[in-house]
């Protein structure tokens, strides 16, 4: 199916003396043309990440930071149990070399988590990538700055950012975090 961009206002451009800047800028667009440039055939994640697209690197990142930021207490034994809940939007090797340190990464403290778990008191995250600056972009790897904010159950909010990193191995493969800090 092909799309024509400039139909409107021909009159106009006409009566302008504007013809010929038509022909440059009226071409038409074949949504079929990029079949050359190889497209992602990454596998969709298990449940319940399915609606994450494996072939964006930003759905990557920011729900994994939103999994990760995402706290209940008192069904969790601490954060770190947020960071494995998160481990198929994460490389394999890197959530091994983390482990139970994950909670380390993690912006509360033991104090706050075991507050929150004796009150019950659920943490919802929203995250969104900012526009700062970050290492551009290759096909196989992409840096994000992403704000996070935290929201506790009848507790002011908790902002921080979190400098994340998606590597892939090529289009066949899913992005997946690799590195993650806060500050």
């Amino acid at each position: 199916m092909r799309h024509r961009s400039c139909v409107v206002g021909i009159a106009t451009i006409l009566s302008a003396g504007l013809l010929p800047l038509v022909a440059v800028g009226c071409a038409e667009h074949d949504p079929q043309q990029n079949r050359s440039v190889p497209s992602c055939t990454a596998p969709v994640f298990p449940a319940p990440y399915t609606a994450v697209d494996p072939c964006s690197a930003d759905a990557v990142l920011t729900s994994a930071a939103r999994v990760m930021f995402t706290y209940q207490p008192d069904r969790q034994p601490d954060c770190a149990a947020t960071f494995l809940t998160a481990g198929p939007l994460i490389e394999p090797d890197y959530l091994h070399r983390i482990g139970a340190s994950a909670a380390a990464l993690m912006p509360i403290t033991v104090a706050t988590w075991e507050e929150w778990a004796s009150r019950h008191i659920g943490v919802t995250a929203t995250v969104r990538i900012t526009a700062d600056d970050h290492s551009a972009d290759t096909g196989t790897r992409a840096r994000r700055v992403i704000a996070v904010t935290q929201h506790p159950d009848n507790e002011p909010p908790n902002a921080f950012t979190a400098y994340m990193q998606a590597t892939r191995t090529g289009t066949h493969n899913p992005w997946l975090v690799t590195d993650m800090e806060i500050k």
